[in-house]
């Protein structure tokens, strides 16, 4: 049988290639994918921080953004043929909880993900499922279609709230998905974007090579006192990307503004601040994952409403995969791509 190169999670911090057999469509609606292009998330690498963050069954081929073809397709598989480009949902829900049968599928109580419990991208090939796969142009450049899953994400937040040209945002946090949010938003015409962090290269990188209009250092100015001094009534909307700062959020907001919640730490805990919220009638809201948001992050892309390609920092082969993590936890790696081309006989 054929076989390929898989970077396999092997335990806690633990990254290794192993030699897999390449994944057969046998049944059903199942579909072989050719992976073209991957890109590393910020779950890849909470994944194999030391310690683990987020949970991963060992043994599983990690990774869950990509661009991909399709190289071979189950017995029942009519709608599509070799060839044919794809992104891929990873979400797979299970279909039968109550969260599934109400609509809500990316909150399923069973929830799976490839990368996660079910073998990934960070392969030559993956086996996945017509129902997870979405059809992109072969218009569309790698380099802006690798953003696909990310930009779903971020709009199955962005599509929660009441965003109308003018408004004013903060975003929280300028790292990739801060980021995406900064352009998004400024596509909905946004009439002012803040970004903070408090890593150098972050800042830089939003200061210099994106139009957002204030970038604040938090380690060098006071979040409220800075924002203040330019929007003395607070922020329209607030978007926390890193899942530590409510207690920002709630500070820097206007009277009825809107909070976005996105980032998650399960490990943070934070004192609600009910009376700060009551007072100034907040709207607080939470994102996870995607939901129903694909078509409208591809249809985004390939129409040029945002051209996510500069966010794209660096490009690695699979081979080198870990070099790419590493970029990605020192900052510098905004958003990571990994071919895949080299890899196939």
């Amino acid at each position: 049988m054929a076989k390929m190169n898989a970077a396999k999670f092997e335990g806690e911090g633990i990254l290794n290639f192993r030699e897999v057999d390449i994944p057969k469509a046998v049944k059903g609606n199942q579909v072989v994918l050719k992976i073209l292009a991957a890109a590393i998330c910020g779950t890849d690498l909470h994944i194999l921080s030391v310690p683990q963050s987020h949970p991963c069954d060992v043994g599983t081929t990690i990774g869950h953004e990509c661009i991909a073809e399709v190289y071979e397709i189950g017995p029942e598989v009519t709608e599509y043929k070799p060839g044919d480009r794809v992104a891929v949902d990873p979400i797979i829900p299970c279909g039968a909880c109550s969260a599934c049968k109400n609509g809500h599928y990316n909150m399923c109580e069973n929830l799976t993900a490839l990368g996660v419990q079910v073998d990934g991208v960070f392969a030559p090939y993956c086996l996945t499922t017509t129902d997870k796969l979405y059809r992109v142009s072969e218009d569309l450049p790698l380099e802006k279609a690798v953003f696909i899953e990310m930009l779903a994400c971020v709009m199955n937040g962005v599509k929660r709230l009441k965003m109308i040209p003018g408004k004013t945002v903060a975003i929280l946090g300028a790292g990739p998905i801060g980021l995406v949010f900064a352009s998004v938003m400024r596509a909905f015409g946004a009439g002012s974007i803040i970004i903070s962090d408090a890593m150098d290269c972050r800042i830089d990188f939003a200061s210099d090579k994106t139009d957002v209009d204030l970038v604040i250092d938090v380690k060098k100015e006071n979040l409220r006192e800075k924002i203040n001094e330019v929007l003395p009534g607070g922020v329209d909307i607030v978007i926390d990307t890193v899942g530590v700062l409510f207690k920002d959020a709630v500070d820097i907001a206007a009277k009825e503004g809107q909070i976005l919640l996105f980032g998650i730490n399960d490990h943070y805990e934070n004192k609600l601040m009910q009376y700060d919220i009551t007072r100034k009638e907040l709207t607080v809201l939470a994102s996870y994952a995607t939901h129903h948001s694909f078509p409208m992050a591809i249809n985004m892309l390939t129409t040029g409403v945002v051209d996510l390609e500069p966010l794209l920092t660096h490009q690695f082969q699979l081979k080198d995969l870990q070099k790419g993590i590493d970029v990605c936890r020192t900052g510098e790696g905004i958003k990571v791509a990994i071919l895949l081309d080299e890899e196939r006989e």
